[in-house]
């Protein structure tokens, strides 16, 4: 008989299957019985839902002989999938024309400065972080792709280890106007399930802005407090 929990680097789990997990719902579950391999990836809050899901849904769908052909079926998946979409932010608010540096206040992200530059249509922001200046362009209404060598969001962030293999890192970039003291602006590191989102809020010469992971599903969110370099 099978060990219960935890044996070789993998989780037992229903229906006499095993799984590897990973952060955030990440998941490899193999089932023997099926002969069957489910792979998922994901960022939720809850990783047992989402294994309910396979339980629920999947697992009933398998059997030991083919299923006869649906082309129906199978052109309404294809359709689903590709309308799936992940919404970039809009202008809900007349767009302000910006252009400014905040020197920003010591803060756990070690940023020492913010630059934007705002018209109508683009949004381009630079981040001065530990000596290196990391710049983004962003859009409105729609993604703009990028490539950064500032490291996205993660559990692993802070590691010491060897990233160079990762670089450049494609990001996909959207902002929007709450109102003419609000800016959002949304970094989604494609390659990973992690989104950061910044906000900023403009009061006179003064910046305060949190910045967010989508990982922490708005439980924590990081201050900034900068004020505004004058030009000489």
């Amino acid at each position: 008989d099978w060990m219960q929990g935890y044996c070789y680097q993998f989780w037992r789990c229903r229906h006499n299957g095993f799984r590897a997990d990973g952060a955030f719902g990440q998941y490899i579950i193999v089932l023997p019985d099926e002969d069957a391999v489910i792979a998922i990836t994901s960022e939720t809050a809850n990783m047992q839902d989402e294994l309910n899901l396979v339980w629920k849904y999947l697992l009933p769908s398998m059997h030991p002989q083919a299923l006869p052909a649906n082309k129906t079926a199978e052109t309404t998946l294809q359709q689903h999938l590709a309308a799936l979409r992940l919404p970039p932010l809009q202008n809900t608010g007349d767009p302000a024309v910006i252009s400014k540096t905040f020197e920003i206040q010591k803060n756990d992200l070690n940023i020492s400065s913010i630059t934007l530059n705002t018209d109508k249509n683009t949004c381009r922001v630079t981040l001065k972080k530990g000596g290196n200046s990391y710049t983004f362009n962003l859009s409105s209404g729609k993604w703009q792709p990028g490539q950064t060598q500032l490291p996205g969001p993660g559990l692993t962030a802070g590691a010491r280890e060897d990233f160079s293999l990762l670089l450049p890192y494609k990001v996909d970039c959207s902002y929007g106007w709450n109102d003419d003291k609000t800016l959002q602006l949304k970094l989604r590191y494609i390659e990973s399930p992690h989104t950061e989102t910044i906000t900023c809020h403009f009061n006179g010469d003064k910046l305060n802005a949190d910045v967010e992971y989508s990982f922490n599903y708005g439980s924590h969110k990081i201050e900034l407090h900068g004020d505004e370099v004058k030009q000489r």
